[in-house]
């Protein structure tokens, strides 16, 4: 994370979007390290939140404090599928990240799939956390096909050189610097809308 190569591809792909896009929504916010570090880095100028941990929501508030952008985000606990259907009808077209741990499958209903067809949305995917993953997979990507041109992304190499600070570490301390401590290599859908 301090580096920047914390799942750098989604990094990446939440700075790829149009200027006009300056709202992130966060499903899953864990500790802030995406809503605040997409307000300090001046890519959006506005953060919706959602962490359901208590700790969570406190940790983001830290955060945010520490960076003086506390002003410019909102942090809200579960993300019921009522209010985020409320909100992405009334926001203009904004980044969604969503990481929930299989619960996307259950949040991604017909109505909410909808609701977010103006949005560029980035989903990590837990197909192996929940019953019958494959099936739901297949189900969440037929909804998605309606509205979004959907792209498929993981993770990919690291250019560890670069980091000055890491040239005296051995190469097994080198790496180990760098790994997300993952069971299985992930993936990540990047929706774009159709129209």
């Amino acid at each position: 994370m301090l580096f920047g190569i914390y799942e750098q591809e989604v990094l990446n792909s939440l700075f790829d979007k149009p200027s006009t896009c300056r709202v992130i929504v966060d499903i899953g916010a864990a500790d802030g390290y995406y809503p605040v570090g997409c307000l300090l880095s001046k890519q959006y100028d506005f953060a919706h939140a959602f962490e359901i941990s208590a700790l969570g929501q406190k940790c983001i508030l830290d955060l945010a404090k520490l960076n003086n952008v506390e002003s410019q985000i909102k942090i809200n606990g579960e993300a019921s599928h009522e209010a985020l259907i409320d909100l992405f009808q009334n926001l203009p077209p904004s980044m969604i990240l969503i990481d929930i741990e299989g619960a996307e499958f259950l949040l991604l209903t017909d109505e909410a799939v909808e609701s977010m067809r103006k949005h560029f949305v980035i989903i990590e995917i837990h197909d192996f956390l929940v019953e019958n993953g494959e099936k739901e997979l297949i189900k969440l990507n037929n909804k998605l096909e309606k509205y979004f041109r959907i792209s498929k992304f993981t993770t990919g190499a690291r250019d560890l050189s670069v980091f000055s600070e890491l040239h005296l570490y051995s190469d097994q301390d080198r790496w180990s610097i760098c790994s997300e401590r993952r069971q299985r290599l992930m993936w990540w859908w990047r929706l774009d809308p159709l129209t």
